[in-house]
């Protein structure tokens, strides 16, 4: 958030996706009212729904799937797709697959055939406090 008040950066996230996993944290109404003011600002875009995107999740899944290699959860294929589809220039994760998923890091560069930059964030990961 700091880099993006800077302007250095401009915080992508896809609106769906990204509520999904908010809503189903245990936060407090009071932080969920915080982070969802915090998307507000002018340094986050937010991608929105199409059709395309939920045919690109299925497709992400099948071909590995048919490839017999893990296969990215819904929620992880979702969020590449809405990347790939709006063509982001970075998807930023410390996703390693560690919790049953495919690696998602070890995917840079082609996911499921697609061209996607797939790479840490080049800051530490850090809670998301609100005061």
């Amino acid at each position: 958030m700091e880099r993006a008040e800077k302007g250095e950066i401009i915080i992508v996230t896809a609106q769906d996706p990204s509520k999904k996993e908010i809503l189903l944290n245990t936060m407090s109404p009071e932080a969920v009212r915080k982070y969802n003011s915090a998307l507000r600002r002018r340094t986050t875009q937010f991608l929105y729904y199409d059709p395309a995107v939920v045919d690109l999740t299925g497709r992400i899944r099948e071909y590995y799937k048919q490839r017999g290699e893990k296969v990215p959860t819904s929620a992880d294929a979702e969020h590449l797709a809405y990347a790939i589809h709006y063509k982001v220039d970075e998807f930023h994760t410390f996703d390693k697959g560690k919790k049953g998923g495919a690696d998602l890091l070890a995917m840079d560069g082609n996911v499921a055939g697609h061209s996607l930059r797939i790479c840490k964030p080049p800051f530490k990961q850090a809670q998301l406090v609100f005061k």
